[in-house]
């Protein structure tokens, strides 16, 4: 391994948001958390950043709004590039593709042109002015990637799961040797089973004995919330807990409509979800497309059988027939799996603790030493 050059205890991080919320905010804040723990130094270029003051670190603020996100993803782009271009020490190190100054290594957490090929759009069935919104977000996000990742690639791509590696390669002709897969981590240490949450939650959303299905997240129709409303129709014993925000109307109206809006507890956004993965029986998550899901590992630490998509970190994390299965984006799919899962309560346990053995050993400390040597293979610009 090559020596390290003199300021490689340095990292300039640079992402949106670096806080302990969604998943490539809290992705971000854990490898800084963790790099901050070992002595390194940081500079942190972010619209927001809720790491601890200390001597190491250096928040550079950049302003401008989170919303509408063409207009956001536009003004970092610029606003960040030149703090980049001022304030860059040591390793320069992105999380998407968001900045113009050639980075030393970029994690990619989504793929803009792999999203758009499946056909897929975050604001489908909102007014005009959010679906062209949405249609700029899209042409400046590829753009950037198209400038990051094959006009000017950084000297390493890091990738949260082999799929968005295969994207990068088909759609930008990403070299392999420029790849790495360091996936996202989880906490099993807090995310796990725990009887005392469970039997309060169960207690709240008046369950009784029924078995409980949680799903967790927003972007409700990329992630497959009304195939997983559609299902109870079939898994007439089932419950489920939507935890998130989303189209909350449009939803209980589709669940009206399936007859099964009597089992359906919408609880909004939750800064502690795992109440609710502690008080369920199963996860779900039907989606057309990810990266890598935090959602899933927390939801595997808590030993839930996994029932998901064969998408990107799924198709890493799903054991099919051991500790989930991969169900279709149909209700019949998922409500034949949760029936299996209802009349073996033996195989539901041994799935869940499978599920969470498969996560024991991507824990946040692991992570962060897999990307120190990622680091130590580069030499700063």
């Amino acid at each position: 391994m090559r020596k390290p050059p003199a300021d490689a205890g340095t990292v300039t991080l640079v992402a949106y948001d670096i806080a302990p919320i969604g998943g490539m905010e809290r992705a971000a804040f854990e490898l800084a958390c963790g790099l901050l723990e070992r002595g390194h130094k940081l500079v942190v270029i972010a619209r927001r950043c809720d790491l601890p003051a200390g001597p190491n670190l250096r928040f550079v603020r950049i302003p401008g709004p989170a919303r509408p996100a063409a207009l956001a993803t536009f003004m970092f782009a610029v606003l960040g590039s030149i703090a980049v271009w001022r304030r860059r020490v040591g390793y320069l190190h992105t999380v998407g593709a968001v900045v113009l100054p050639r980075a030393d290594a970029i994690t990619v957490q989504f793929c803009f042109r792999a999203f758009a090929d499946h056909g897929l759009s975050r604001a489908s069935r909102s007014s005009r002015l959010y679906r062209l919104n949405d249609r700029m977000t899209t042409l400046i996000g590829t753009a950037l990637e198209h400038w990051c990742y094959a006009r000017r690639p950084a000297r390493m791509l890091i990738t949260v799961s082999a799929g968005v590696g295969r994207e990068l390669r088909r759609h930008y002709g990403v070299l392999d040797g420029t790849l790495r897969v360091i996936p996202n981590g989880v906490d099993s240490a807090t995310f796990r089973p725990d009887d005392a949450a469970r039997e309060r939650v169960r207690g709240q959303l008046q369950t009784g004995e029924d078995p409980l299905a949680v799903f967790v997240g927003g972007d409700w129709e990329r992630k497959g919330l009304a195939h997983t409303i559609e299902a109870l129709a079939d898994a007439a014993r089932w419950r489920l807990v939507v935890v998130g925000r989303g189209d909350t109307e449009r939803y209980r109206a589709l669940a009206e409509r399936a007859g099964v809006l009597d089992r359906v507890s919408f609880v909004g956004h939750q800064a502690d979800p795992k109440p609710y993965y502690a008080a369920a029986d199963a996860f779900v998550l039907p989606t057309a497309y990810e990266a890598h899901p935090l959602v899933a590992l927390e939801a595997a630490a808590h030993g839930l059988p996994i029932l998901g998509t064969s998408t990107n970190g799924l198709e890493d994390l799903i054991q099919d027939g051991e500790n989930g299965w991969y169900v279709e984006r149909s209700g019949k799919s998922i409500a034949a799996c949760l029936g299996r899962i209802e009349i073996d309560e033996s195989r539901r346990l041994a799935m869940g603790a499978a599920a969470r053995a498969s996560v024991s050993e991507l824990d946040w400390k692991r992570i962060v030493t897999d990307y120190e040597a990622a680091y130590m293979e580069l030499d700063p610009a």
